[in-house]
């Protein structure tokens, strides 16, 4: 029986290596995540102290930074969000995906980072992405804009357009069942009932005008 090996930490080397291939590989793909946020892609550098508190990388800021990083000292995990569909939920998702359909998945150790399963796993990331910028109202489309933000060449443009263009209107289609579910209740949709105000103290009779003072002509005496 063979014993499992120890567990290795990710070095830098690791990661640049890994996005190397994927840009070579998948490039629509790399390019879409150097341009994520780290709510969507992030890569964190390890600290032995725990109250000191660790530093989180874009992939674009990482791939800045390599310079600074130690090649032996220096040990980093990566964490990237997901979101399954509703009609995903009930089969083979994460047990951890809540009922919302996020989920977090991360790179603790080297043997966490497997190159194919990131390429499965890369069309839940792409919803996350497009369910977001939907609800932000700022859709995530093919324009020309886009298209030269990302720098995406012919090639990707015709691998993502029908998985983007699929995206979009799977969500579209599950916030459109949402708002019907949610425009069917009733209470929803009455009027909130004002609410009383604090009520003033006692002020007291009400003043009573002053009397308008008539000022006398004054009428001399002297002839």
């Amino acid at each position: 029986m063979k014993l499992p090996g120890p567990l290795i930490e990710i070095r830098k080397r690791d990661l640049r290596q890994f996005f190397t291939d994927l840009r070579e590989r998948e490039h629509y793909m790399y390019a879409i995540l150097t341009k994520s946020p780290q709510s969507v892609f992030r890569i964190v550098k390890n600290s032995d102290d725990w109250n000191e508190p660790k530093a989180a990388y874009t992939i674009k800021e990482f791939l800045a930074s390599l310079g600074t990083f130690h090649h032996k000292k220096d040990g980093f995990c990566c964490y990237f969000s997901l979101y399954y569909f509703r009609d995903e939920r009930n089969g083979d998702i994460p047990d951890e995906a809540p009922n919302d359909g996020e989920a977090t998945e991360e790179w603790i150790y080297l043997e966490d980072m497997r190159p194919e399963s990131f390429i499965l796993e890369f069309p839940y990331i792409l919803a996350y992405i497009c369910r977001n910028a939907i609800l932000a109202n700022a859709p995530f489309r093919l324009d020309r804009e886009t298209i030269k933000r990302y720098g995406f060449t012919r090639e990707d443009v015709k691998r993502l357009r029908e998985l983007l263009t699929r995206c979009n209107e799977r969500i579209i289609a599950e916030l459109r069942a949402e708002y019907a579910r949610l425009a069917a209740i009733d209470c929803l949709h009455e009027a909130s009932r004002k609410k009383p105000g604090p009520k003033k103290e006692n002020p007291g009779p009400p003043r009573q005008p002053r009397p308008r003072i008539r000022r006398k002509t004054f009428v001399s005496t002297k002839k």
